[in-house]
């Protein structure tokens, strides 16, 4: 699943595996949640912004690039 314009809230670790996604979407203001066994954040420059809203912690870990390179198995 997909979704545009949603704000997280907070990721949380399943205790059977996985996780759940609660966000906000910042047009409509509605709530809501989504499992998932992977979360990818591509949140591009604002990496560390996403991360310490959802850890609560500052994070530093981006480098700015002039270009990002995804790899990911073939299915």
């Amino acid at each position: 699943r997909c979704l545009n314009y949603v704000r997280v809230v907070a990721v949380l670790r399943r205790p059977n595996g996985g996780f759940e996604v609660s966000y906000e979407d910042v047009i409509s203001g509605e709530t809501g949640s989504v499992t998932a066994r992977a979360v990818v954040n591509c949140a591009g420059p604002w990496f560390d912004s996403v991360m310490t809203n959802v850890l609560h912690a500052p994070s530093k870990q981006l480098a700015p690039t002039k270009g990002v390179h995804l790899v990911v198995p073939r299915i």
